[in-house]
């Protein structure tokens, strides 16, 4: 059911009718389901000969494709992009009108057709080989001209699209899209790509913000709330009032190492006795704690798993104290 309101505008797709008006669409996902397990089925070692290839390659990634395979091809370009890969769309009717010379040896040459015989894709492949190259298609037809020219081949399921007219791509559009994505996974673990590196080449939005490292985030120097071990608790109860934390960490004078926490909740559990015993006694000699270069989404997590509202961020050479990130900084990133 639907609604014109706000936060209810929602389909739900239970007890859907089995044929009816909901035919055509339901025919078009069951068709792009086949084609998603029909690929997978197909994996086999040559997509992992073609990904350590562009894994290693020095240059940069060209996809190329015409019509529906050529959007997917521009996709893929962003995604390889994203992953760390120099990458890039050239247009092939750009290509065939002076653009080839955006190639160079070095580069690998991605080319896309389900037909594999979308003729303006073609002279690419020729100028590919003569330029020395290395060229991968991706296509349904592996007699096809695209195939007999390219280095590698890498196939596509055959089919039909789902939709009413058969010429129109729908389910290969998807497949094309898994396929790459794939390659994309299988190049990005080769090349141990990790969360950081996804921060440092996505800074803007609410992925970047998750993936900020804890060192970006934390309050440091004087705003850190600091005891010695033998402090008082008085001196305690001061430091956690006048910071705004509700936590102060427990520093060992000798070492400088941060050795426990004490929070409001400690405090509330030794009221009696915070007249006679310093801050190793109230302390949580336990503490959560972060290293430096640790996501904010990872210290969100374990903020939530601690039921805890700040966590000191440790140098995890020295063990010293050098931040401490507070819960409403966290949840803002998150956010927005």
């Amino acid at each position: 059911m639907t609604s014109k309101r706000g936060r209810d505008r929602m389909i739900s797709y239970a007890g859907r009718p089995d044929q009816g008006d909901l035919a055509p669409a339901i025919r078009v996902v069951d068709h792009a389901i086949t084609a998603l397990v029909g690929l997978r089925d197909s994996l086999g070692p040559e997509l992992l000969i073609v990904a350590r290839h562009l894994a290693e390659c020095r240059g940069r990634i060209v996809f190329t494709g015409m019509g529906k395979s050529g959007i997917a091809a521009r996709k893929l370009a962003a995604t390889f992009a994203s992953l760390g890969k120099p990458a890039l769309f050239l247009h092939a009717a750009d290509a065939a009108h002076g653009d080839l010379g955006k190639m160079c040896t070095g580069d690998v040459l991605v080319a896309i057709s389900v037909s594999g015989e979308t003729r303006i894709v073609l002279p690419m492949l020729h100028y590919a080989r003569e330029a020395q190259i290395l060229s991968v298609a991706l296509t349904a037809r592996l007699e096809s001209s695209l195939a007999q020219q390219a280095d590698y081949v890498l196939a596509l399921p055959t089919g039909h699209e789902g939709g009413p007219i058969a010429a129109v791509p729908m389910a290969s559009t998807v497949a094309t899209l898994a396929l790459g994505d794939a390659l994309a996974a299988l190049v990005a673990n080769r090349n141990r790509f990790s969360d950081s590196d996804v921060a440092v080449l996505h800074p803007g939005g609410r992925i970047g913000q998750k993936l900020r490292p804890v060192r970006l985030l934390m309050h440091a120097g004087g705003r850190m709330p600091l005891v010695a071990a033998d402090a008082p608790g008085a001196v305690v109860v001061d430091e956690i009032t006048s910071k705004g934390f509700g936590i102060a960490g427990v520093i060992d004078p000798a070492s400088e190492r941060l050795i426990g926490v004490v929070s409001d909740g400690d405090l509330r559990r030794h009221l009696g006795e915070i007249g006679t015993l310093d801050a190793r006694g109230l302390m949580n000699d336990r503490p959560v704690t972060l290293a430096p270069h640790e996501t904010a989404d990872h210290a969100l997590d374990l903020a939530r798993a601690h039921r805890i509202s700040a966590i000191f961020v440790v140098d995890p050479v020295t063990g010293a104290a050098v931040g401490l990130v507070d819960l409403q900084d966290l949840l803002r990133v998150s956010i927005d």
